[in-house]
Parts: C-alpha cells; sequence; structure tokens
C-alpha cells in the first residue's frame, strides 16, 4: 500500500497523522480471516482510543478497514500506541519482538510475556460475592493480580488472574486447582444443581499473555444472556413478531407499495417494555431476591438502542442497523457480540450525529450498518434467529452502562499526607480483600469493578446500596477511611466532597483518625464520583452538572 500523510506505516497498515486536524485514520488492509474485524477493534480498544468513523470491507477474502479514531478527543500522538498498532497489527512483525531500539512497550509487553491463573465466572449476582469470592483465594495462598467484574440484568461475570504464594507464579497443583473450582460452584449454586442457578459457570486455566477481559466478559454474559432467552419464551415471541413486521414492510417498500410505512426508529408497542434490564426478562430470578442485590432503576436518558435486523435478497446479506447515543466501545460492544453469536461481517459503515436532546443541548448519535451472513449453514432469513440477534445487542449496548457510584482507588499518597509513599497498583491488588470486606459491612454492593497490577493507574469500582441506588459520598468514604484511606480532590478539578471539603491536610487526618480504629496507617487515595440524575451526592444537595460526571463506560 502506498502511504500518504506521515510515515508511519508497514506493509499492511497504514497511519495517517496529517490528513485531518482532530483524528488519527488507520488503515489496514490484508487476508481475512474470520475474527479479524473483531481482533482489530479490541486492540484500539484496550488502547483506549475511541473509533469515530470506520469503513468495512472484507468481500473477496480480502480486509480492508478503515478507522478513524481520537484519543482522549483528539489525534493519536502518542508514539507508544502508535507504535502497539503496528506491531500488533502488522502481520510482519513479531507482537513480543522489541522495538528497534531494542526496548519494548512497558505494562503492555509486562503483561503479554506474564502467566498467571484466571478464573472465570458467570451466574446469578448475590450481596458480597465478590468479598467472599476474593476471600477464598486468599486464605488459600492465592493474590489477586487482576480483576474485572460485570453486573447486568440479576446476572454477573468475572474474570480474576491469581498468583500462587511468595514467588508469584500460577498455581501448578491440579488437586487444588478443581477444589477451588468447586468451592467457587458452591458459592455460586448454594442448591447444589437444578433451577436457574444451575446455569452458572466456573472456568479455571492458566493464561500467558494479556487477558482480555471485556472480551471474556462479554461472551460470559452472553451465555448468561442465551439461558435467560431460552426460558423467556414470551418475550421471544414478541421479538420475532416484530422481526416479522419489519421484514414485511421491507418486503412492501421492494414490490413498489404504495402504502407502506417506513419501520418505527422506537420499535412496536408490544415489545418497548420487553427489553433488556425490564421486569419481564429478570423475573425468574425473583425466587431468592433477599440474597442478591436489587436491580438499579433505570437512570433518566439511558433510552433503549434502536436496532433493526433484515435480510436483503440482492445481495443475500442479513443487515444490521444500530442507532444510539455514542459512547467509548460502543463498536467494541457490537463487533464482539456478532462474532460470538457465528456472524461474519463484509461490509459495513460508522459514522456519529450531532442532535439536540429536549433541552437544546448537543448530544452524539453513532449509527452503525453491518451487511453479514451467518457463519455456519445458509444466508435464508430466519425470524426466530434474527429475534434473538436483535435481543442480544440490545443486551450488549446496555449492559455497558454502570450503575451507581464510581470509586477510584489510587496508591497510597505522599508521606506528608499521612501514608507511605511506596505503595504501587500492586499493592492496591492486594488490597482488594479489605476493601470488598468493609463495604460489605457498610451495606454496600459492587456492580463493576476494573483492578489491573500492572495498569499503574489504580482501580475503578461502581457501587450501589440495598436498594439498588448509588450511596450517599460520606458513606463511601467513612467506609474506605476505616481502613486507611485518604479521600483526594477529582481529577477534573471539583471539590472532594461535603466530608472532604477542607484541605488535604484535613482529609489525611481524618483518614489517620479511621485507620487508627484498626491500628493501621492510611495505604491508598481515593476520589468519589456521583452520577447526574440520581440525587446520591452527599448531603443531598441536588444533581451534579453532567460536565463534572463519570463517563458511561469503564
Amino acid at each position: 500500500m502506498r502511504a500518504f500523510g506521515c510515515s508511519q506505516q508497514s506493509d499492511n497498515v497504514n497511519i495517517d497523522n496529517e490528513s485531518y486536524a482532530d483524528r488519527t485514520l488507520i488503515t489496514l488492509d490484508s487476508a481475512n480471516r474470520p475474527g479479524t474485524l473483531v481482533e482489530v477493534v479490541q486492540l484500539l480498544t484496550e488502547l483506549g482510543l475511541s473509533v469515530t468513523k470506520a469503513r468495512i470491507s472484507s468481500d473477496g477474502g480480502w480486509f480492508v478497514d478503515e478507522f478513524a479514531c481520537t484519543d482522549a478527543g483528539k489525534k493519536v500522538t502518542n508514539e507508544r500506541k502508535l507504535r502497539a498498532i503496528r506491531k500488533v497489527l502488522s502481520v510482519d512483525s513479531d507482537p513480543g519482538a522489541p522495538d528497534a531500539d531494542g526496548a519494548l512497550d512497558g505494562a503492555f509487553d509486562e503483561a503479554a510475556a506474564s502467566a498467571s491463573t484466571v478464573f472465570e465466572l458467570a451466574g446469578w449476582d448475590k450481596m458480597g460475592l465478590l468479598a467472599d469470592v476474593v476471600a477464598l483465594l486468599k486464605n488459600n495462598g492465592c493474590e489477586v493480580r487482576s480483576a474485572a467484574v460485570w453486573t447486568a440484568n440479576g446476572r454477573c461475570a468475572f474474570v480474576i488472574s491469581v498468583l500462587e504464594g511468595a514467588a508469584g507464579l500460577p498455581i501448578r497443583d491440579g488437586i487444588k486447582l478443581a477444589r477451588l473450582r468447586q468451592l467457587l460452584l458452591a458459592m455460586l449454586d448454594p442448591g447444589g444443581g437444578g433451577g436457574p442457578s444451575s446455569d452458572c459457570v466456573v472456568n479455571v486455566g492458566t493464561a500467558k499473555g494479556m487477558i482480555h477481559y471485556e472480551r471474556r466478559l462479554h461472551q460470559l454474559l452472553l451465555r448468561e444472556e442465551e439461558a435467560e432467552w431460552r426460558r423467556q419464551e414470551a418475550l421471544a415471541a414478541q421479538y420475532e413478531a416484530e422481526i416479522a413486521e419489519q421484514q414485511a414492510q421491507q418486503e412492501r417498500l421492494w414490490h413498489g407499495g404504495a402504502a407502506a410505512v417506513a419501520v418505527s426508529r422506537t420499535g412496536s408497542a408490544a415489545g418497548a417494555g420487553l427489553g433488556p434490564g425490564s421486569a419481564a426478562v429478570v423475573s425468574c430470578g425473583s425466587g431468592s431476591s433477599s440474597a442478591r442485590p436489587p436491580l438499579a432503576p433505570l437512570q433518566q436518558g439511558a433510552a433503549k438502542p434502536e436496532v433493526w435486523v433484515q435480510h436483503t435478497k440482492q445481495h443475500n446479506y442479513w443487515t444490521v442497523s444500530i442507532r444510539c447515543r455514542d459512547r467509548q466501545k460502543l463498536l467494541f460492544d457490537t463487533v464482539c457480540t456478532l462474532a460470538d453469536l457465528n456472524y461474519d461481517v463484509y461490509h459495513g459503515a460508522v459514522d456519529c450525529e450531532l442532535e439536540r436532546d429536549k433541552s437544546g443541548a448537543p448530544i452524539s448519535i453513532a449509527v452503525q450498518t453491518f451487511y453479514m451472513r451467518p457463519r455456519f449453514g445458509d444466508c435464508l432469513f430466519d425470524t426466530k434467529r434474527a429475534a434473538k440477534l436483535k435481543y442480544m445487542l440490545e443486551a450488549a449496548i446496555q449492559r455497558r452502562q454502570p450503575q451507581g457510584t464510581k470509586v477510584h482507588i489510587q496508591g497510597a499518597p505522599a508521606a506528608g499526607a499521612g501514608g507511605t509513599a511506596a505503595a504501587c497498583s500492586g499493592g492496591l491488588a492486594g488490597d482488594l480483600p479489605s476493601l470488598t470486606a468493609v463495604w460489605r459491612e457498610y451495606g454496600l454492593c459492587i456492580s463493576r469493578a476494573k483492578v489491573r497490577a500492572l495498569a499503574g493507574n489504580g482501580c475503578t469500582f461502581y457501587l450501589v446500596d440495598h436498594n439498588g441506588r448509588p450511596p450517599p459520598d460520606t458513606v463511601v468514604q467513612a467506609a474506605c477511611q476505616q481502613i486507611g484511606g485518604v479521600r483526594l480532590a477529582r481529577q477534573d478539578g471539583a471539590a472532594p466532597g461535603a466530608a472532604g471539603a477542607g484541605s488535604a491536610a484535613a482529609a489525611a487526618a481524618a483518614a489517620r483518625a479511621g485507620g487508627s480504629a484498626r491500628g493501621e496507617a492510611a495505604r491508598f487515595g481515593f476520589m468519589v464520583y456521583s452520577r447526574p440524575g440520581w440525587g446520591g451526592a452527599a448531603g443531598g444537595g441536588g444533581r451534579e452538572s453532567p460536565a463534572s460526571s463519570v463517563a458511561d463506560s469503564v
């Protein structure tokens, strides 16, 4: 391929940083194989890049894609990220080889070269489940290296990477692994089988290299959604009727019907209240609701995505059109679902449109269109499969929306603030048992978690109370300070909150006072972000402005 713009290209990767002032254009061409698209989008997502526009073409056995990417709203200028794109996406390079100057890419390559034991869990969510799992691993000599937790529609999925003992090696004892798996299975399924709880999953294995947490979480929760779909026959019938009506309207348009009506973008009235997150979807889980965290109410403005699944006879493609509010990692969520449901994308387009909400504020709307075919079998349109695909895409888009108050944990502050200066992100992973235990004591449930021992940027949690709503900031602060936490000023410059509105010295003094109850010094810092529209801010003083709120994706 002839390079244009800047000269940063490989034989099949072109990075253009000169054609546009506000975005970087990445063009790839190579031989096509199943899963190429999701691997490319996965890499861009893990590098923290946002795809604002994309053109996808992989017909004829060749893969040619063009992605317009931004990094924090600007073009990609981080040399480490550009080097990672060239190294991983180029077919002629070795991802594990050093660069021309003999250097590796820091944490990116450190993670790729390490090995650990990985536990994957999925099933019905329960109060304090993460605390129980972490305590079990700690009591058996395992140190949590990193973890990721998602919850959606009463279900949960964990991916936890651990090392054994002081040696820091994966668990080699097969008997111990089998016993740990049996104990974890008992936590997810106390009844020992039968009923909806029998769908729980516990996978144990050794992984070398980078662990694609979000990819695995999508796959685990997709399996949970598929089990729910098989049980909800009435829900499936509603979606099938909607798909059949959409296809019938398209047939009338093809045949030039004068009375044809365009498909409603809001969906039919029969299926409007039966999407993921509604009572009909999770009604089978009400039998033991006392042991499960309540489902949080839908956030204002969290509209259901608009998804159409149709069939084009001209080229024998299944077409999927998605329209929803734009956010980070949206393309990753959709292409992961299509790949996991065994659909191959042949052509596609991703664009963003600017609209205004009821108050006149501008909002970005994502429009995605995919032309694809089932990977196995023929391409004949099947209403049942199309209905399931529509439901799974809606669920994948909505499950990314975090519920609760965001808490970001960092390493210990400087010694002058009451802590030690020797903490690192690995120490944060070691504090995970204490954090989860104290949050359970305060009645706080973890709806989402991201813990990385090698990332160097701390840990992120989302917390809800026993009513499924974000807890007051004061409750979160008291819980963290009880084990030696220091509340820090937020990175967006906002004040730390009602209890931390004073100086940093006052916040450190409060942390030392809380830590002294257990004879512990302050060992980490934390920031609390309330979400707009929930009314869960400290002191009940109204809502937080959208400008200072946390983003809708993790």
